[in-house]
């Protein structure tokens, strides 16, 4: 058989020919790199892609291999504005621009921060005039700013502004469960300030507090959001990020959510910048700041799409005589035999196993009544997965994008995430404690030794600079999976925090077929289902 040689591509979008595309991280024939015709097409041809690792990156249980065919009515949304008159003070016979505000309310305990005048940078740097400076710890503690920059001049006019308030600095990221904690802060500053909420405000120019100067207060929010080009470039009415992003109620505001196409550059040293009328910023997950879950509970999002995060009582637990749990099995698609894909990440092997072991487990506990469904949410809409959510008291998954619904659980709910072997991120343990408000627990499968071979087998072949390395992984591997058979042992090798040369691996890991002890996983899930009760519990 002919050796195919694959090469890493980190990043951009690649399409090489009819039968191959690439939206990276990913791995692609050698041979076909040359073949490239550009590196953001228009349209990306709509065909299986080497293996699915990709679209849990990209979005989850959407195909993100479709084109974004946007409606006239959305081209019109998208018109750009006049370009609006920068915001200045008069200090004697000078000029001076700029200036802060900050909100306040009691559901929020950050505070909120709108800087006018600003400028943006490619890697998230935002760019202030350097009068601004003395304000330097309340704008990256307070207002959450990572990157800042004191370099444009007190009494010059910014560059061109485009007419538009931006919330956040940076692109909402294309992974899925990177989306909902990176971009939840910007959710509650965008309910914030949608005006049916009574706010605090501090105003902060160059002579003074007074917010009397301020004329802009007055006008209403012209939203905008950073997106990656990727998520750009996916259909609205399928991609769950767009259709997320579409269910932020805008009806306070001048216009809908503009989404710009900005991609991060660590790197970048270019001089350029992008300025607005002002830029919206508040604390995140990142900085160890959580959603209050009043906050969570009272966003408007939720409110006008019919999710309700009030957390279930035991009276509507009650029916008859005993107390009723809903279990939600989520999974993907199963492979077809001969597809040419290495693997699909969260593939759960053993549900029908497991429904037989939770329903003679149920029967031990009086008064204890569990309901079981199984779905797919791959294709489905994201109405379709708001209302599967909502039914939903326990959420069993494997770990991957789908998890990222947790967001549409009630508040007292718990999510139980089966981890492929050897691959323990606490992605969605964080979202869960941060963002979601909803318990978390997590249940580990047994190694799945011949589907990691075979994807690293085809990742980094004989003859490629990744061949060594993946030896080496592949011994420790294997070491790791006879222990966990004679020991129960997980954690002897750990392969989500290897080192960064080795990144070819995660994928890898990640596409393992998640099979486990049924007997045991079903006593975890009866047992989170009687907490939920308090039935049973010494």
């Amino acid at each position: 058989m002919e050796e195919i040689v694959f090469a890493y591509i980190s990043h951009h979008s690649i399409p090489l020919d009819s039968n191959f595309w690439c939206s990276t991280p990913c791995f692609i024939p050698a041979d076909k790199i040359s073949q490239a015709v550009s590196i953001t097409p228009a349209k990306s041809p709509q065909v299986s892609p080497l293996f699915n690792y990709p679209q849990a990156y990209l979005d989850p249980e959407i195909s993100p291999y479709q084109t974004n065919e946007v409606e006239e009515s959305e081209l019109q949304e998208e018109e750009e504005s006049p370009d609006s008159p920068p915001y200045a003070v008069q200090v004697g016979s000078t000029k001076f621009y700029g200036g802060l505000v900050t909100f306040g309310h009691e559901l929020h305990p950050a505070r909120i921060c709108r800087v006018l005048n600003a400028c943006v940078r490619n890697d998230g740097t935002v760019v202030l005039p350097a009068w601004t400076r003395r304000y330097d710890e309340m704008l990256s503690f307070h207002c959450g700013i990572h990157k800042l920059e004191f370099s444009l001049e007190d009494t010059e006019a910014p560059p061109t502004l485009r007419n538009q308030d931006l919330f956040g600095s940076e692109p909402a990221p294309v992974a899925v469960h990177k989306f909902i904690t990176d971009f939840a802060p910007q959710l509650v500053a965008l309910d914030m300030l949608s005006g049916e909420r009574s706010l605090s405000k501090t105003c902060h120019s160059r002579i003074g507090r007074s917010c009397d100067s301020f004329p802009l207060l007055n006008a209403k929010i012209r939203p905008a959001v950073f997106v990656h080009p990727e998520i750009q470039k996916q259909a609205r009415k399928t991609s769950w990020i767009q259709q997320f992003m579409s269910l932020i109620p805008t009806d306070n505001y001048a216009h809908k959510i503009r989404r710009i196409p900005q991609e991060y550059r660590a790197d970048e040293n270019s001089e350029s910048v992008q300025c607005f009328r002002s830029i919206v910023l508040t604390r995140s997950p990142r900085t160890k700041f959580a959603i209050n879950p009043e906050t969570l509970r009272a966003l408007k999002i939720f409110e006008k799409n019919g999710v309700n995060k009030i957390p279930k009582t035991a009276r509507e637990r009650v029916k008859g005589k005993g107390c009723n749990v809903n279990v939600m099995f989520v999974n993907r698609k199963k492979m077809p035999r001969h597809s040419t894909e290495l693997g699909v990440e969260g593939y759960i092997t053993n549900i029908g196993h497991l429904r037989k072991e939770i329903k003679k487990r149920v029967q031990k506990f009086k008064g204890l009544a569990v309901k079981i469904n199984a779905v797919t949410l791959d294709g489905k809409r994201l109405k379709f997965q708001i209302d599967a959510m909502q039914k939903a008291d326990i959420l069993v998954a494997g770990s991957g994008p789908a998890l990222a619904n947790m967001i549409f659980l009630r508040s007292n709910s718990t999510v139980m995430e089966l981890m492929p072997f050897g691959y323990y991120p606490k992605t969605y343990e964080n979202m869960a404690r941060y963002v979601a408000d909803v318990k978390y627990d997590s249940y580990i499968a047994h190694p799945d030794q011949k589907t990691f071979l075979y994807c690293l087998s085809r990742v980094a072949p004989r003859g490629s600079g990744n061949f060594t390395a993946a030896e080496r992984v592949i011994t420790r591997y294997k070491r790791a999976a006879s222990k966990y058979r004679r020991s129960d042992s997980t954690h002897s090798y750990t392969l989500h925090n290897l080192a960064p040369e080795l990144n070819f691996v995660s994928p890898c890991a990640t596409v393992q077929r998640l099979n486990t002890t049924a007997e045991h996983f079903a006593t975890a899930i009866v047992r989170n289902a009687r907490l939920q009760c308090g039935i049973g519990l010494a």
